[in-house]
């Protein structure tokens, strides 16, 4: 979309305008043409017209954090702090390595920690903030970042206390650590909020088994082998445990 861009550039708006549209036709679930569009109707401050724009782009890819900024951009000028929040919580969930973004989060949640907010505009925080801390969480446990993932894989749990996969993540964090008791008993709080999970099995037998734990540990893995038969890891420990 570049010839558009330059036509923008010009100042030529009905042109520009005719451009877009003629893009959209061609390809009408394009959300980085819909994002385009967006700032160029912001620019011109048609913002409330860009949001739209916007959300639509990121309602077609879930992955895509520019629209989700831009829509943050554009609450925040209208003076819709909560929103603004939100919207920058899933852009950063989708850029967990963006430690402006996580800067800027701290500065909006200082701005509304005072505010009367609607159920809808908690519900809305409170989801996106869940995405940011699992996304932050698994960024950090893959980045060797373990206390970062300790502190938003807990901060998640304590959100969502139904959440198996924060307490499993949890788990897996401390087990990486060598405090396979806490492993253990975050593990075993997956267990029971995902019982048909064999990963958490096979990590708790693994933990029990760290611990010389072997009853708790063949317990655990015949678990993950009766709910995944094609389960690969607890076979090999099994066998090494009776070989042992």
């Amino acid at each position: 979309m570049p010839v558009v861009a330059v036509v923008a550039a010009l100042g030529e708006d009905a042109e520009a305008e005719r451009r877009f549209a003629e893009a959209l036709s061609l390809a009408p679930k394009s959300a980085a043409a819909l994002n385009s569009l967006g700032l160029f109707r912001e620019r011109r401050g048609r913002r409330e017209e860009a949001l739209a724009l916007y959300a639509r782009a990121a309602a077609l890819d879930q992955r895509a954090w520019t629209p989700r900024y831009n829509m943050a951009v554009v609450h925040k000028e209208a003076g819709r702090p909560a929103e603004a929040l939100a919207a920058l919580m899933e852009a950063a969930a989708l850029q967990p390595g963006r430690v402006a973004f996580l800067e800027e989060i701290n500065r909006l949640s200082d701005s509304i920690a005072g505010a009367v907010l609607t159920p809808a505009q908690w519900k809305g925080i409170g989801a996106a903030h869940a995405l940011l801390l699992q996304a932050r969480g698994i960024y950090c446990a893959r980045t060797g970042d373990a206390e970062g993932a300790i502190d938003c894989f807990g901060k998640l749990a304590a959100l969502q206390p139904e959440n198996g996969e924060a307490r499993a993540n949890l788990g897996r964090v401390y087990a990486g650590r060598g405090e396979h008791r806490r492993a253990i008993a975050e593990l075993r709080a997956a267990a029971a909020l995902l019982p048909d999970s064999a990963t958490v099995y096979s990590s708790l037998g693994s933990c029990c088994a760290a611990l010389g734990l072997r009853h708790e540990a063949e317990r655990a893995w015949r678990t993950a082998m009766r709910l995944d038969p094609r389960a690969k890891e607890p076979r090999r420990n099994l066998a090494r445990l009776r070989r042992l």
